[in-house]
Order: structure tokens, then sequence, then C-alpha cells
């Protein structure tokens, strides 16, 4: 069989506001194969990549916590990307207010 489904990703924490930082967490799910990567942008901005929380992308269900900094008030959108070992990708977004 041909796995053409993305990986389901949602926010699994509401954004996160200490000081200057913001964290965000996303949980993703791949029902028929596992995961192999992540990246994330900022407000539309370059892709960067992301380990998971346990250091490697290499299950099915994985967790991704990121933080950025958050300078000045604002809103600040977080997307991640999450794909899968055949290159189906699935995100999911975040917008957090300082």
């Amino acid at each position: 069989d041909i796995d053409n489904t993305a990986p389901v990703v949602t926010a699994s924490v509401p954004g996160q506001i200490v000081v200057d930082k913001a964290r965000v967490t996303f949980d993703a799910v791949d029902a028929a194969s596992y995961l192999t990567r992540a990246e994330y942008s900022v407000n539309g901005g370059e892709w960067k990549p992301v380990d998971s929380d346990n250091g490697i992308s290499d299950s099915p269900r994985e967790r991704y916590t990121i933080e950025i900094a958050v300078p000045t008030a604002g809103e600040y959108s977080v997307t991640i990307r999450v794909y899968d070992v055949n290159g189906n990708s699935g995100n999911a977004r975040v917008v957090v207010r300082k």
C-alpha cells in the first residue's frame, strides 16, 4: 500500500509566555508510518528545523516544544510542519499574544 496520509498535528498546550520568551507544544501522529523530521516558522518567516522532545523523530507519535523570543508586544504566529517517512506533511499553527 502507498501511504499518502499526512501526519495529524495539534497544539497540545496553548502558547505560554514567560518574560520575553514563548513556549508552544505540538503533538504529531501518523497512523500509517513513522515521523522523520519537523520544522517551524515564526510569522511566516524562514523554516527552521526542530527536534522532537525526545531528541529524534523516529516513531508514529512525537511531541515538539518550540521556544521563541517575543521581545515586543503583539501577536506571534508559530507554525510547525511535520513529515513522515514517505514525505507526507501535516501542519498546525498557534498564535501567541504578548
